[in-house]
């Protein structure tokens, strides 16, 4: 007997749950298998990365909710709303932080919630795991840590937020010096908060993107990382560009949703362009880190679309150093 039971035999398996595999990330980081930090190996292994490709009416059903929220006037915010929208969500898990909720709780921002679709490999897809595409990110950042962030003794976050990501590069990195600017209050007294509780050696200073003051207390030579801050740029990039050369970084790492990256003929790039420009996101940036290498004042160490995200938009990695 073959060991099968009745109900077996009557009913044929259906095809296997497709699964992302360490294979999936290799080729969107751009990376060989010894390049990957066993954090990666381990967060990769636990975690639920089983998906189904959308039927094709869900996936119309998908593109109708995104047609319907390119109509939502509150996707566009001013620069005075858009701070104070930033300083509320901040002070919510600052007064979270400071109650006692569990950290990793307490720093989570409220837009990270879970997704029923998302964006893998240029098709919309139901994840077993809700939160595949934020865990994706974190995967990401973690292989960005080891490989380019890890030789240097400061690290700085532009755009940090919580501080959530620089608490994950404490914990790995304990000796660094981490700094996080950040355009809110609320921000640098989490960071505060956090140095003081539980002893990592974090600080922020009050840092404003658009307009970044000469004298901010930021080492020249450090390693510099944004993760989805300068989307809130727009077309408004170039004063912080300026800065980030007048400061001479070791490397810059961005992982940001870079426009210029998606295909209009395409119909899940086109609603992402249309979602991006809606938003009033980055636009401009790659142009101009292209024109700067091609005129030899930096030197671009990878570019790469990374294929994933929410059912609106992709994350991209871009990696750059100044030229001597």
């Amino acid at each position: 007997m073959d060991g099968l039971t009745l109900a077996d035999r009557q009913a044929p398996a259906g095809p296997p749950t497709p699964r992302i595999a360490l294979a999936d990330l290799l080729t969107r980081w751009g990376c060989t298998d010894s390049d990957v930090p066993a954090t990666c190996r381990a967060g990769l292994a636990t975690m639920a990365r089983g998906y189904r490709v959308l039927a094709p009416d869900e996936h119309r059903a998908a593109v109708r909710a995104t047609l319907l929220r390119l109509d939502d006037p509150a996707l566009r915010r001013d620069v005075d709303a858009n701070r104070a929208a930033f300083e509320r969500g901040w002070r919510e898990n600052l007064d979270r932080c400071a109650a006692g909720v569990p950290r990793e709780i307490a720093l989570e921002p409220g837009y990270v919630k879970p997704l029923r679709v998302m964006r893998w490999g240029g098709r919309l897809i139901a994840p077993d795991g809700p939160y595949l595409c934020h865990t994706l990110t974190a995967l990401t950042l973690e292989y960005v840590f080891a490989r380019y962030l890890a030789p240097h003794a400061c690290v700085v976050e532009a755009g940090c937020g919580t501080g959530r990501h620089l608490r994950a590069l404490s914990e790995r990195f304990p000796d660094k010096d981490l700094v996080g600017l950040d355009w809110t209050a609320a921000s640098i007294e989490l960071l505060a908060l956090l140095a003081t509780r539980e002893r990592r050696r974090l600080r922020g200073v009050r840092f404003d993107m658009l307009a970044p003051a000469t004298d901010a207390d930021v080492p020249e030579g450090a390693a510099v990382y944004t993760v989805h801050a300068l989307e809130q740029l727009g077309e408004r990039f170039g004063a912080f560009l300026d800065w980030l050369l007048a400061r001479r970084p070791a490397v810059v790492v961005h992982h940001e949703p870079i426009v210029e990256w998606y295909d209009p003929d395409l119909e899940l790039d086109h609603l992402a362009i249309a979602y991006h420009h809606r938003r009033g996101w980055l636009h401009g940036w790659w142009p101009a880190l292209r024109a700067l290498a091609d005129a030899g004042r930096i030197e671009i160490l990878t570019a790469r679309r990374l294929h994933y995200g929410d059912a609106y938009t992709e994350g991209s990695l871009i990696v750059w150093r100044p030229r001597a």
